[in-house]
This record gives C-alpha cells, sequence and structure tokens, in this order.
C-alpha cells in the first residue's frame, strides 16, 4: 500500500497569483526552475497556465516568485537574510536598521534553512545583490527570484512567520539596495565604454589566464567582448593569453570570435565596471576606491552538500561512517560511502542483477567507482583506507587459505620428486602404473589471492582475474588518483589501450589479453572497482581529456571536507567485531542471479525519468549530463550492494541464504543515493570544482592568507614564500590563481616585473569578518600543531 504523503501546491500557486505575484514552477523539494524554457517568460499570474504547470503528478512541484516586478503601488522586492552556518544576516539587519532607520513590519516567511524572506514594495525597481548591504544580506529585485510559500527544500517548508501585509520599503533602504542595470533598453551595437583600455585588457587577460574556462571559445569571446575589448584585440588576446586556445586552428578561433561580436546580445563593454549599477553603500562602508568591482564572496557557493546518508545506506554502515569521521574530524558521508563503495566490491562477481523483469539481456554486478575529492591535507587517504579496512579480512582469510594450500603442495611436490628421482636411479625397467588412479602428476603450485591491487599494469590485472577469477571484483586502490589517471598508456607507444581496458572494467564481462611471446590469457570477469582520493585543482585539470571518453562519469564522485582536528575516540566494539563477519559473508557467497520484486521495480522507472528530467535541463553542464546517463545502471548496482549488505549484517544470525528478490524498500533507498546523494555531489563538484579551473581551492587560501594578515599590497615572492609546496612551485599557476582573484574583485596587478598586486580595500571593510576569524584561528591551530610536533620530536630526540 503505498501512504506517500501528496503535496498539491497548485492551489497556493493561484492563490499567490491572484494576491498579484507573478508565480513559476520549481522542481520539487528543490529551488531549481523545473521547465526548460525561461523561467523569466514562465512566471505568470493567468489561472490557466498555473493550472498546467501545477496539473497532476506536476502538484508537488515547488513554487518560485518573480522579484522586480510591479506590484500594487511599486516594485515587488524581497531582503533574504541569510543565517545558514552561522552567516550573520540577523546582526546585519540590526545595524543597518541602527544606520538606515528601521524596517517597518512586513510580510515574512521563515526559510527552510533558518533564515527570512521580508517582502517589501519598493518605490523604483531595486537591483539584485549578494552580501552588498552586509554579510548574510542578499537582495532581490528584478531580474531574481525566490522559493514561495508552500515549498520546501531539503525536506524543509517555507512558513508564514507573521500576519503582516506588504509594506512599503523606506526610500533610504531603496537608494542603499540600488538600481538595477537595465539591458533590454541598451542597444547592443553601440559599445558602453571606449574599446581596448589598458586598463579593460588588463582585466581580459587576467580572465584568460585564470578564470575562463578551458574549452568553449564563443563563450569565452562573449566575455572579453563584455569587459570592452574589440573582435581585433579580442582575437589576439585569445591567441596569445587562453591555455585553451592550444591545440585549436587560427581559423577555429577567429570563426568563433566573429561569431561572438555577430550575435552577442549586449553591447561591447557590459561587465565593465562603470556600467555596473551603482549602490549607495551605508555607512561607514566606503564604495571601492579607483572604480574597484565589488569583491566576491569566494566562500558562498564553495561548501558541499551536507550529510544526508541517515536512513538512505544501511545503518551499520553509517555507524561505521560516524564513528571513522569522527577520528578523522570529516564529514561521515564521505567515509559512509567510501565504505559503501568498499563494502560492495566484496560481492563476487558471480552474483548479479537482472535488471528487467522480463528479459535477461540488461544484468549488472557491484563494481564501483568512487573517488573522494578534497582539499589537500582533507584526510582523503586516511578516509580511503578506512573503508579499506572491510577488505583485510578477506585478504587475511585468503592469505591463511593459501598458506595451507603452500604446504599440501609442498608435501606433493617433494612426493613427486622422490619418485621420478627413484625411477631415474632404477637400471631395470619400471613397471608402468596399471591404473590411471596411480598416475601421479605433477603438482601446480596453488596461486595467491588479493582483494586489492595497488599498482598493476592492466596485463598483470588480467591475468590475475583469469588465474583467480574468485578476487573478481578486484579493487584498484590508488592514494592519488591523479597518479593512476596520468600514468595510463605512460609503457605504449601509441594509442589508449589502457583506457580501453579500464572502461570495460566496469561492465565486468570476458576480457581476453594476447600476450607478446608468451600466449592469450582470458579472465571470465574484468570486473575492477576502483576507490581512492584526489586533489580538487588535479580533478579539475584533468577533467577535459576525461570527459571525451566517458571515464571520469563512471566515477562517483564525493566531496569531503575537514570539519576538525579529530578525536581519540574509543573504538565501538560491536562495530569492529561486524567487520569481519560482514566482509567474509559477502566474500563467501555462491553464485547468483537477482531480480527486483514487483514493486520494486517501480524505481527503476523512476531513476529513468529522473535522468531524462535532468539531462533535459539546459543549465547542466555537458560531463555531467554523460554522468546522468549512467545512472540507471548506478543504481543497480547500488541496489544489488544494499541488498546483499543487509543480508550479510543479519546472516550469521539467521543462518538463510539471501532473497533473491530485491524489496521495494532497498530499491527505494538505492535509488535516493543515487538520486539526492550522488547527484548532490556530483553536482557540486561540476560546476564548483570544475568550473573554477582547478584554482579555486588556491584561490581561496590566498583570499584568506589576504584577510587573516590584513595585506594591502601583494607581491609574488609573498605568495611563493608562503605557499611554497604548490603555488611557489608554479608560477604560471600563481598568476592564473591571482588572474582569477582580479577577475573577482579582490586585487589588481600593478606592477608586472616583478608582479605585485593591490589589495582591494573592500575586502577589509569587515564584510568578510567571519572569515578573517576563521582564517585566523585555522592558521593559528596549524602552527600550534607544528609547535607540538616540532617540540616532540625533540624530546624524542633528546631521549635517544
Amino acid at each position: 500500500m503505498n501512504t506517500t504523503t501528496i503535496v498539491d501546491n497548485q492551489r497556493t500557486a493561484l492563490g499567490l497569483a491572484e494576491l498579484g505575484f507573478d508565480v513559476f514552477p520549481l522542481l520539487p523539494n528543490q529551488k531549481t526552475p523545473a521547465l526548460r524554457d525561461n523561467w523569466k517568460d514562465v512566471a505568470s499570474r493567468d489561472p490557466a497556465r498555473i493550472k498546467r504547470h501545477w496539473s497532476g503528478e506536476n502538484r508537488a512541484r515547488n513554487i518560485g516568485i518573480r522579484t522586480g516586478m510591479p506590484f500594487q503601488n511599486g516594485f515587488l522586492v524581497v531582503i533574504d537574510i541569510d543565517t545558514k552556518d552561522g552567516k550573520p544576516g540577523m546582526q546585519s539587519i540590526a545595524e543597518l536598521e541602527e544606520q538606515l532607520g528601521k524596517l517597518p513590519a512586513t510580510t515574512t516567511f521563515r526559510t527552510a534553512s533558518g533564515g527570512e524572506h521580508r517582502y517589501f514594495v519598493a518605490p523604483w525597481p531595486l537591483g539584485n545583490s549578494n552580501s552588498k548591504l552586509g554579510p548574510g544580506i542578499d537582495v532581490k529585485g528584478v531580474g531574481g527570484y525566490v522559493v514561495g510559500c508552500g515549498s520546501t527544500v531539503d525536506g524543509r517548508a517555507y512558513d508564514l512567520a507573521n500576519q503582516e501585509g506588504i509594506a512599503e520599503l523606506p526610500e533610504g533602504w531603496a537608494a542603499a539596495c540600488g538600481r538595477p542595470r537595465e539591458r533590454s533598453a541598451l542597444d547592443r551595437a553601440v559599445p558602453l565604454v571606449d574599446l581596448d583600455g589598458p586598463f579593460n585588457i588588463e582585466r581580459a587577460i587576467a580572465y584568460l589566464a585564470g578564470g575562463a574556462p578551458s574549452h568553449g571559445t564563443y563563450i569565452v569571446a562573449c566575455h572579453v567582448r563584455g569587459l570592452g575589448i574589440s573582435q581585433e584585440k579580442c582575437l589576439e588576446l585569445i591567441v596569445e593569453h587562453w591555455p585553451g586556445a592550444d591545440g585549436k586552428t587560427y581559423d577555429h578561433i577567429e570563426t568563433r570570435v566573429r561569431n561572438a561580436y555577430t550575435y552577442a546580445q549586449d553591447p561591447a563593454g557590459i561587465a565593465c565596471a562603470e556600467v555596473e549599477f551603482e549602490a549607495l553603500d551605508v555607512a561607514p562602508r566606503q564604495p571601492p576606491a579607483g572604480n574597484w568591482d565589488e569583491p566576491a564572496d569566494l566562500w558562498k557557493q564553495g561548501k558541499p552538500p551536507a550529510d544526508m546518508l541517515e536512513g538512505i545506506v544501511p545503518p551499520f554502515l553509517n555507524a561505521f561512517g560516524r564513528d571513522r569521521a569522527r577520528s578523522l574530524g570529516v564529514n561521515s558521508d564521505a567515509i559512509t560511502a567510501a565504505a559503501v563503495a568498499v563494502v560492495g566490491s566484496l560481492i563476487p562477481a558471480s552474483n548479479r542483477l537482472q535488471m528487467f523483469q522480463n528479459r535477461s539481456s540488461w544484468s549488472v554486478l557491484c563494481v564501483l567507482w568512487t573517488a573522494l575529492v578534497g582539499d589537500p591535507g582533507s584526510a582523503k587517504s586516511a578516509a580511503v583506507k578506512a573503508a579499506l579496512a572491510f577488505a583485510n579480512p578477506v585478504n587475511k582469510a585468503w592469505s591463511a587459505a593459501f598458506a595451507k594450500e603452500m604446504a599440501n603442495y609442498d608435501r606433493a611436490e617433494l612426493a613427486f620428486s622422490a619418485r621420478t628421482s627413484k625411477k631415474k636411479k632404477t637400471e631395470e625397467p619400471v613397471e608402468p602404473d596399471g591404473h590411471p588412479a596411480d598416475v601421479m602428476a605433477k603438482p601446480t603450485p596453488p596461486k595467491s589471492r588479493s582483494k586489492i591491487s595497488n599498482d598493476s599494469t592492466t596485463e598483470a590485472i588480467v591475468t590475475r582475474l583469469a588465474e583467480t577469477p574468485e578476487v573478481a571484483p578486484l579493487i584498484q586502490y590508488s592514494d592519488e588518483l591523479s597518479g593512476w589517471l596520468g600514468g595510463m598508456d605512460a609503457y605504449r607507444a601509441k594509442g589508449s589501450k589502457d583506457r580501453a581496458l579500464w572502461l570495460e572494467a566496469k561492465e565486468g564481462a570476458s576480457y581476453r589479453v594476447d600476450r607478446q611471446g608468451r600466449g592469450s590469457v582470458e579472465a571470465p570477469n574484468l570486473a575492477v572497482s576502483i576507490i581512492g582520493g584526489i586533489q580538487d585543482d588535479l580533478i579539475a585539470r584533468l577533467a577535459p581529456d576525461l570527459e571525451t571518453d566517458g571515464l571520469l562519469q563512471r566515477f562517483a564522485l564525493i566531496a569531503i571536507r575537514q570539519l576538525g582536528l579529530g578525536e581519540d575516540n574509543a573504538e565501538d566494539p560491536a562495530i569492529e567485531a561486524a567487520i569481519p563477519r560482514i566482509a567474509l559473508a559477502l566474500a563467501g557467497l555462491g553464485e547468483a542471479t537477482y531480480r527486483f520484486a514487483t514493486a520494486a521495480a517501480e524505481e527503476l522507472w523512476a531513476i529513468k525519468a529522473f535522468k531524462a528530467r535532468e539531462m533535459a535541463r539546459p543549465d547542466i553542464p555537458s560531463g555531467l549530463k554523460t554522468w546522468l546517463a549512467k545512472t540507471d545502471a548506478e543504481f543497480g548496482r547500488y541496489a544489488l550492494a544494499f541488498h546483499l549488505i543487509e543480508w550479510a549484517i543479519v546472516a550469521e544470525a539467521i543462518e538463510l541464504p539471501p532473497d533473491d528478490l530485491i524489496s521495494a524498500a532497498t530499491a527505494r533507498r538505492a535509488r535516493r543515493y543515487v538520486e539526492e546523494f550522488l547527484y548532490a555531489h556530483a553536482l557540486f563538484i561540476h560546476t564548483t570544482v570544475f568550473d573554477g579551473g582547478g584554482h579555486d581551492h588556491e584561490a581561496r587560501w590566498v583570499a584568506g592568507y589576504i584577510l587573516s594578515r590584513n595585506v594591502q599590497r601583494l607581491s609574488a615572492r609573498e605568495v611563493k614564500r608562503a605557499r611554497p609546496r604548490s603555488l611557489g612551485k608554479n608560477p604560471r599557476q600563481l598568476m592564473a590563481v591571482m588572474g582569477q582573484l582580479e577577475v573577482d574583485g579582490w586585487v589588481r596587478l600593478v606592477t608586472s616585473d616583478p608582479p605585485s598586486w593591490r589589495i582591494n580595500p573592500a575586502v577589509h571593510d569587515g564584510r568578510f569578518n567571519d572569515i578573517r576569524r576563521a582564517e585566523t584561528e585555522r592558521r593559528e591551530a596549524v602552527r600550534g600543531e607544528i609547535a607540538i610536533a616540532a617540540a616532540s620530536r625533540r624530546a624524542q630526540g633528546g631521549a635517544a
């Protein structure tokens, strides 16, 4: 019986439209527009259109409210007060009220994250801004939208906080919010600035060197055009300064640049500081001196998804993840996801899931590729090694069995050698053995088995899977996956044979290798799981090459973040005792084929619908669409893993084999694992790590250095000295990072030989005080740890 609560937002949307709001549909439980069409065109007060958008299965869609539109006797504006993750929105509002006057009581909604949306009628159209008025204060005006009442995000609702009507926004507040930049009235053929000015050229070079994506010539040219650069100069700068120009012909670049200047919708110079709308800043903050851009909040979009696996993965793995995460000081979901990959890979490749009910042509096995992505020092290696603890009991059991097999082999070899030696020494002919059973065959040495491979060649892996097929799926473990990825085909003169093999290794089919001069070998199941960690900046640099054949899209990319120093918590005896019991139960499974129960089969079609819906979105990066295309098969792999892990946890108690049917509850949790957890992390990494070109982490580090030391001017030499292991070794990356900071409004190049930068005074005006405090505390903690470690080494040396 289906007891799911059906959310019906159609009536709410109609009521909002009747009150004068322009509404449009958002995806259920999300803030993202639900339709492919431009949401600004969809927003409407038309009851017929609203009924269509929230009809049938779409009644659960969230509601978006377009801001900046004519409303009552003015224009709708929403002041968004953010308190999520400790942001000081309420404190900022109180400080602003002391300077601008108290805001009148007005219609207020409590947001899903605990903040507030305060609705006002502005006397004139206002612009959008993020933390411009103060930390944690966003303004939603022309061209913006908010999530409306009746909606939920992460299961939490947007609720009405009072019974007030919508008040008029005082003119002082409206002036502080600033007017919008109106693009629709601009003539795209008329530049807004004098083209090719020295400052604009500097900004364009900084963007091309550090802030531009590595592909998409047309998009890059459009951005350079917006910085106030002529077509001829744009072509010159892209060829000379954009790393993405490498490998592209001059004709290709020239054509894309010409198209950008022919078809771009905005006038040249639209992104220049002097044509941005003028916002009146509140005292004591002064407008950035010297036509500075507003400094971007580099940390605003840099937070990975929060932990969410409670109630999704088997409970024991959640408990394991929490226990190890407490010790390491990282987010528990990262360790739990790594454990899911390792434990699932203990299931022999002879166990498969038939995906369809009536056809046997499509089946999957538990081959799981997982990469923990994070900053240097985020305990990626320790987290992976914690999960690999589940493989240790299997290797230990196999080692013990191998020792016994070797002892038996030694005895048999000794007997065989003694018999053949006796025959050779006898001068008289020896009677042949009368019966086949009496014939002594030369014994075959046993093969050692191991579940984990560290740095094997592809030929060695196929040979191992051919000689010991019971180890499949093998677990390929790399402490730093960038080395494994970069080492592909390192010993081959040409071609990409390694990558071709790895692409096959996710499917688990038979695979044959012809070894030169040594015959051929065939593995019945080329099944290899992969687990490891990789730095976010390294994977961002490797991503363009890895996306060409879908290798990267076969990974579950999980963002790991350091939450603290960890602690010396006591081991949980129940967890430690369960690890070998679960591991050995799974590794000992015999060959079997599983299927979905009838109700569970509906989850496959649900994941297919999810895949189609998300792939149709125009804002999804192409690499992420390739990942989405594989989600139904991944769902099957995790459904099989969850099913058998749940059995292994209780196998010793029930003394029964696993059911050959996967339940609807298990399939639903596997679907949620893919849709809610894996997709959230994939979306975060594709849109923040990859789009940042690999420099985001270093840019945040330099920005934190600037804040914690109150730096007013910064030289390349100082950056190298402060960051010797990364930026100190790579001058080109240093310039790219500083170029990104210039694009983000933090610095401005003042001398090029030697390079030095002036710091935007606005970064020290208080807007980043929370970041300043956190960075100062973090750096002091690191220095303290280093001092303690040094004292410990000195003490040990003295004792010796």
